[in-house]
């Protein structure tokens, strides 16, 4: 056990930029650079305490020890709908300032950061590492039979983010959203031109299942153009394309099937929407307040399952998560 302090640090969502766009979610990469390089003179010259208050069981002060470790429980990056260009702009300076930091480094994942998975591992960081894990901190040794758990004075702890207590998130399918991500930001903003061939192929789908009900594609396109009464004819001009447009392109549709190239388009544009209104849509429908009640049980839930058949050697255990 050493002597130096633990910090921990959670939900940073580097690169989730936007101003006014995005009011109360969005990073504070300044404020997080400002904590890390008073962490900085901590380790090294300065020396700091904080007043307790009637918190402090007698006690006015605490004096705080330099760090001996960072944790890092997770969404730290984020990895859902953020920019690989803001991400690196707010998080170059961050990592930067971590290799000054000589207490060692851990990085637990997330669920908004988890696309980091494949990079499991330990890196150097300056005079220390940076290990980047997965799931709990400290890690679990399966054959051990037990939880293991960081030892301070007379009390244990136990490190997670805490998506693991919401019950949406015990379900595997939010792990292929990074991947939906990587389909938004590979195209960019020409991702956009999907988006309008979808929203058209849907349209065009519609006005060719209409006319089909009105004519026989065996009557030719003459008597689309020709015997078809004005009122008919109306819907075809809209978004203001001509005759000649749909004359074309109605036929070709015909041949190639409309509902492939549907298909096509969203497999192409349906990450960049999601991309562009998915947190909206999602902030709306469940909302982004804190539930208390729903995280006890939620926790509940996830110690029943991670502690099943587990020796638990440790009186005052304590979790912290994000």
């Amino acid at each position: 056990m050493g002597d130096g302090s633990v910090i921990v640090v959670s939900d940073c969502h580097l690169g989730l930029v936007g101003g006014g766009k995005r009011k109360g979610i969005v990073c504070e990469p300044e404020k997080l650079g400002q904590f890390l390089s008073w962490l900085i003179r901590l380790e090294r010259v300065e020396k700091a305490s904080i007043a307790l208050g009637p918190w402090g069981g007698g006690r006015r002060e605490k004096v705080l020890k330099p760090p001996e470790k960072l944790v890092l429980i997770g969404d730290i990056l984020e990895l859902w709908d953020a920019s690989d260009r803001a991400i690196e702009y707010c998080s170059r300076p961050i990592f930067d300032l971590l290799e000054k930091m000589s207490c060692e480094k851990i990085y637990l994942l997330g669920n908004h950061d988890y696309d980091l998975k494949s990079l499991v591992g330990v890196y150097p960081s300056g005079e220390q590492t940076l290990t980047i894990i997965e799931d709990c901190y400290p890690e679990q040794e399966r054959k051990s039979g037990k939880v293991t758990t960081l030892k301070r004075g007379d009390r244990d702890y136990l490190f997670v983010h805490g998506y693991q207590f919401d019950r949406i998130f015990r379900f595997q399918p939010w792990k292929l959203l990074p991947g939906i991500r990587s389909g938004a930001v590979a195209f960019g903003k020409y991702g956009d031109l999907f988006i309008g061939l979808l929203i058209l192929g849907i349209i065009a789908g519609a006005l060719n299942y209409a006319v089909t009900q009105h004519f026989s594609l065996a009557a030719g396109l003459s008597q689309l153009m020709f015997s078809v009464p004005l009122p008919q004819l109306l819907p075809l001009s809209f978004l203001g394309l001509s005759l000649g447009f749909w004359s074309v392109l109605l036929p070709v549709l015909a041949v190639l099937g409309n509902g492939a190239l549907i298909l096509l388009w969203a497999i192409l544009g349906g990450p960049r929407i999601f991309y562009l209104y998915g947190r909206k849509v999602w902030n709306k429908l469940v909302g982004t307040r804190y539930n208390r009640e729903a995280s006890v049980k939620g926790l509940r839930a996830w110690w029943k399952r991670f502690s099943k058949g587990k020796v638990i050697d440790a009186e005052k255990l304590r979790i912290v998560y994000g």
